[in-house]
């Protein structure tokens, strides 16, 4: 598994959000992926985000330079992962249904599994 920082290497934020990813991604046995890192920009809808491609196994997990300081770096860490645990299931449900009903039901699982992974 390839860890890449593509951004801002020593900023604090971002090297402990990549710490936490990758004890997920262990966690999750998601090793197949090839995961990279990235600080994103500011103003963005999102505290953190995962993008994906399926077909060739690789992720860019970003942390938005100016994330809500209240929630904790390990819960974005953990959600993203899960997004990442999920990907494979919602690229192909995608093609059956609806973005929004898939993102939201891929949510739903990824809600309750926030509760009971540490």
């Amino acid at each position: 598994m390839a860890h890449i920082m593509l951004s801002n290497k020593h900023n604090k934020d971002l090297n402990e959000f990549r710490k936490h990813c990758e004890r997920y991604i262990r966690m999750l046995n998601l090793n197949n992926w090839a995961v990279a890192y990235e600080l994103g920009e500011k103003g963005t809808e999102h505290n953190a985000c995962c993008r994906y491609d399926v077909i060739g196994q690789k992720a860019v997990m970003v942390l938005s330079s100016d994330y809500e300081r209240q929630v904790p770096i390990k819960s974005l860490a953990k959600h993203e992962c899960l997004e990442l645990l999920l990907a494979d299931m919602a690229t192909k449900m995608n093609s059956v249904y609806v973005n929004s009903i898939v993102d939201c039901e891929c949510h739903r699982v990824i809600n309750r599994l926030m509760n009971v992974i540490d």
